[in-house]
C-alpha cells in the first residue's frame, strides 16, 4: 500500500515527544497507517484500534508510542483518568485518532495528518506541520 510506504518515510522525520493527530472519517485508514508507522519505528506489537480501551501503549525501538482513540471521548469526559502526562516520558510519540474530540489535550505544536476519501478506492493524506515545530 502507498500509505504504508508513506508511513515508513514519515517515521524517519518525526521528532521526539510529538503529538501526531490523525483526522478523517471512519474507514479512511487511520489505524492502518498507525500500524505501518509503529512497525517502521520498530514496534513488534499488533496495532489495532483502541476504541474501547481508549489508549494503547506500544514500545518501539527508540520511543514509546501512545495510541489514543478519542472517538468515544466527549467534552465532559474525565480525560484526567487517562494520565497522559504521566505516560509521556521522553522520548514518546502520541498518535491521536479523532483529535477533534479533545482539542484541549493537544499541544499547539502537534502535527496533523488529514485523511480524505475523494473516491471509493482512493485515499488522500495531507500533512500539516505548525510553523513553531519547524523552528526547533
Amino acid at each position: 500500500k502507498e500509505s504504508n510506504s508513506w508511513a515508513e518515510k514519515l517515521a524517519h522525520e518525526l521528532p521526539d515527544d510529538l503529538a501526531l493527530c490523525l483526522q478523517g472519517p471512519i474507514g479512511s485508514g487511520k489505524t492502518s497507517f498507525t500500524a505501518a508507522l509503529a512497525t517502521a519505528l520498530g514496534s513488534h506489537d499488533r496495532i489495532t484500534s483502541p476504541t474501547f480501551n481508549l489508549l494503547s501503549i506500544h514500545p518501539a525501538k527508540e520511543r514509546t508510542i501512545l495510541h489514543l482513540d478519542a472517538y468515544r471521548i466527549g467534552e465532559d469526559s474525565d480525560t484526567d483518568a487517562l494520565a497522559l502526562e504521566d505516560l509521556m516520558q521522553s522520548p514518546w510519540l502520541l498518535i491521536v485518532e479523532w483529535p477533534e474530540n479533545i482539542p484541549h489535550l493537544l499541544p499547539p505544536n502537534a502535527w496533523w495528518l488529514r485523511f480524505e476519501i475523494p473516491e471509493e478506492n482512493e485515499r488522500v493524506i495531507k500533512l500539516e506541520i505548525p510553523s513553531e515545530s519547524l523552528q526547533a
